[in-house]
């Protein structure tokens, strides 16, 4: 699995079964990285062509959720148990367990593109940045908007995106 740090590819995911030891899910040559794949506990998550392709370690299924007719990125979680999907500037937070949407939230101009995610340590907030140069702190609980931070002098970057250790 790529670290977030790492560019370039192409890459193999592949999903074993580790008490036979056998490839069950190849997902073949793909460019799989941050923001547009995330791993946390027993789930996997990638998008590609406004499908979210979410692995459930548990069960071993790769269930496939149809989330927009375009280019999106996702992120989990830190407890796997919910995921976000962004698509322009539409945010969705989903429910991994049942792949139901949980809520559909809009702080960013639409017109723009959601280009980075970021949980807090803890999974009670989350963190979208996008093109239109803002940075939107949600309330993952209550399923609302927060705080929009505004004034970037560009696009939030991935190296730079995210919480600090105590939320």
């Amino acid at each position: 699995w790529p670290t977030p740090h790492e560019v370039g590819g192409p890459r193999r995911i592949w999903v074993c079964d580790t008490v036979n030891w056998k490839n069950t899910i190849d997902l073949g040559n793909v460019r799989y990285q941050a923001p547009w794949a995330d791993l946390r506990g027993d789930f996997a998550i990638m998008a590609q062509n406004g499908v979210a392709k979410l692995f459930d370690g548990r069960t071993g299924v790769l269930h496939s959720v149809l989330v927009s007719s375009g280019g999106m990125v996702v992120i989990l979680s830190p407890s796997g148990d919910r995921f976000v999907t962004c698509a322009g500037a539409e945010v969705k937070i989903w429910d991994s367990e049942t792949r139901v949407e949980l809520a559909t939230l809009i702080g960013h101009r639409p017109g723009n593109f959601v280009s980075r995610l970021g949980w807090s340590n803890l999974g009670n907030f989350f963190a979208t940045g996008a093109t239109d140069q803002t940075i939107v702190l949600w309330d993952a609980l209550r399923l609302r908007q927060m705080q929009t931070l505004r004034g970037l002098q560009d696009t939030p970057d991935t190296d730079l995106f995210g919480f600090n250790n105590d939320d």
